[in-house]
C-alpha cells in the first residue's frame, strides 16, 4: 500500500488502459471481452475500464463472477457486485461452484475450478479473450514465491501479459499498474467492493509474500526485474521450440520418444524445459514437474544412465539412443478418472463419441481387463503392440458397466471391434492426444 506521506493515488485513465490494451494486439473489431471479476477492488476496476474501452471499439464486455461457496457471505457479495456492474451497462453472470472443497489444498482447488468455470463460460459466450485483474503487486508477490521455491527463469519472469488457451486468450492488461491505482479507479467509479478476509490471513504464502513486499516497498523494482527475465525466458522458449521440433516423436497414443543425443547436447536450460514439458504432457497432471526432480532426471540421462524413473506422472525409460515417456499407471489406491464424453479425459485426451452413447456409459482407463478383451479378438486393434502393456492400460476406453463398449480410435484407419455392443456396432470412441499442458512452448503476448 502507499506510504502515509504519499500523494493520493490517481485512478487509471481511459487513455492509459487503451495503451495497455494496444500492447495486447491484435484484437478483432467490435471485440467481446469476458472479464474475470471477484468483486474486490482490482477486478471491479478492470470491469469499469474494460467496459468503457470495449464500448469505444464498438464491442462489449461481459463480467463473470465465481462463487466458490467457501464463505457464507460470498454469494451475497457476488450478487452486489453483479448488480453494480449491470448498473454500468455490463452483462454479468454468477458462476456457482457445485462441488464441495477438499479438506486440504483448498487454494489450489479453488484456483483450478475457478479457471475451469471461467474458460467454459468464455467459450459459451463466444468470447475470444478472458481478462483478469492481475497487477504489478501480484507480479512482485509471484517473484518472491517462486524465488522461495527455487524456480528458474520461467518462474521468476512471472505472469505474461497474455497467453493462448485452447479456445481463447487470457489477457492481463493491468500488470503495469500498482494495486493502489486499481483501488483508486474502483473508488472513483463509486463501485462497491468486497472484502475477503482470506486476503489478510498469514496462513497463505501469498499473504506472507505481500507483507514482506509491503515492508520493503520494492514492488516496482521487482516488476522491472521480472520484465528483463521475461525477455530471457522468451529467448529460451524459442530455443526449446526448435529442440522439441527436432528431437521429439509424439505418438497419437500419448507417448513420446526423445532423441537422447539431441537432449544431451542441447544447452542445459533448454533441454530441461523440453524434458519437463514432455513429461508434463504425458503424465497429464495439473501441476508441472518439480524443477529439482526434472534436473535430477536430466543429469541421469546425460550421465549415461539406463534405469527407469518417473516424473510428474510419466514413466521414463532410458535406452541407448532414445528416451521413451509413457503414462505411469495410477497407484492401486487411486480410482481411474471417469468422464461422460465429450471432454478432456485424464488431462491427456479429448474424447468424443460417434454413434449412440449407451445409457450410463463412461470413459475410463482401458485397464488390463480391457486389454485382455481386445487381445482375444480375431482382429485386435493395430496399436496393441505399440507400447508396454502397463502403458496401454492407461489409455481411454468406453465402459458400459463391466463391459468394454468401445476401444479408443486414435485417428488411424477405423477400428471396429466386436465388443459388448455387437460386431456390427458403429459406436466409436475418438481419442485425440491434446494434453492439458501443451508440449510446444506456450505462445504469449
Amino acid at each position: 500500500m502507499a506510504k502515509a506521506d504519499s500523494p493520493p493515488s490517481i485512478p487509471i485513465s481511459d487513455a492509459e488502459f487503451a495503451a495497455a490494451m494496444a500492447a495486447l494486439a491484435p484484437l478483432e473489431p467490435s471485440p467481446l471481452l469476458a472479464l474475470a471479476v471477484s468483486g474486490g477492488p482490482d477486478s471491479m476496476a478492470l470491469a469499469v475500464l474494460a467496459a468503457r474501452w470495449a464500448a469505444e471499439q464498438g464491442g462489449r464486455a461481459h463480467a463473470l463472477l465465481v462463487d466458490h461457496r467457501l464463505r457464507p457471505e460470498a454469494g451475497a457479495e457476488a450478487e452486489v457486485a453483479a448488480t453494480a456492474l449491470r448498473g454500468l451497462g455490463l452483462e454479468a453472470d454468477i458462476l456457482t461452484v457445485k462441488s464441495a472443497p477438499p479438506a486440504a489444498g483448498r487454494s489450489a482447488w479453488a484456483r483450478a475450478i475457478r479457471y475451469d468455470l471461467l474458460a467454459r463460460a468464455t467459450s459459451r459466450l463466444g468470447a475470444l479473450h478472458l481478462l483478469t485483474a492481475h497487477h504489478q503487486d501480484d507480479q512482485a508477490e509471484t517473484f518472491l514465491l517462486h524465488l522461495e521455491r527455487g524456480s528458474g527463469v520461467k518462474g521468476l519472469a512471472g505472469m505474461t501479459r497474455g497467453r493462448f488457451g485452447a479456445s481463447h486468450r487470457l489477457l492481463r492488461p493491468l500488470l503495469g499498474f500498482p494495486k493502489e491505482r486499481l483501488v483508486a479507479t474502483a473508488a472513483a467509479a463509486g463501485l462497491p467492493v468486497a472484502d475477503d478476509p482470506s486476503n489478510r490471513d498469514p496462513a497463505y504464502s501469498r499473504v506472507r509474500a505481500r507483507r514482506r513486499l509491503g515492508a520493503s516497498g520494492d514492488g516496482a523494482r521487482l516488476a522491472a526485474t521480472m520484465g528483463r527475465l521475461a525477455d530471457e525466458d522468451a529467448a529460451l522458449e524459442r530455443m526449446a521450440a526448435a529442440l522439441a521440433a527436432d528431437a521429439l516423436s509424439i505418438s497419437p497414443l500419448g507417448f513420446i520418444d526423445i532423441d537422447r543425443q539431441a537432449l544431451a547436447t542441447a544447452p542445459h536450460a533448454v533441454a530441461l524445459r523440453v524434458l519437463a514439458r514432455a513429461a508434463h504432457a504425458v503424465g497429464g497432471r495439473e501441476a508441472p514437474p518439480r524443477q529439482a526432480r526434472a534436473a535430477d532426471l536430466l543429469a541421469a540421462l546425460r550421465g549415461g544412465g539406463q534405469e527407469k524413473r518417473t516424473l510428474a506422472g510419466a514413466a521414463v525409460h532410458m535406452a541407448e539412443r532414445r528416451v521413451s515417456l509413457y503414462r505411469a499407471p495410477d497407484r492401486k489406491s487411486a480410482a481411474p478418472p471417469r468422464l461422460t464424453p465429450p471432454g478432456l479425459w485424464d488431462g491427456r485426451f479429448l474424447v468424443s463419441i460417434e454413434g449412440v452413447l449407451p445409457e450410463g456409459a463412461v470413459v475410463s482407463a482401458l485397464g488390463y481387463s480391457g486389454l485382455r478383451a481386445l487381445e482375444s479378438l480375431d482382429e485386435p486393434p493395430p496399436w496393441l503392440g505399440a507400447a508396454p502393456r502397463r502403458a496401454l492400460a492407461t489409455l481411454p476406453a468406453l465402459w458400459a458397466g463391466e463391459d468394454l463398449a468401445a476401444a479408443p480410435d486414435f485417428g488411424a484407419p477405423a477400428f471396429a471391434a466386436g465388443l459388448a455392443m455387437g460386431a456390427k456396432s458403429s459406436l466409436r470412441l475418438i481419442a485425440a492426444f491434446r494434453p492439458r499442458r501443451p508440449i510446444a512452448p506456450a505462445r504469449s503476448c
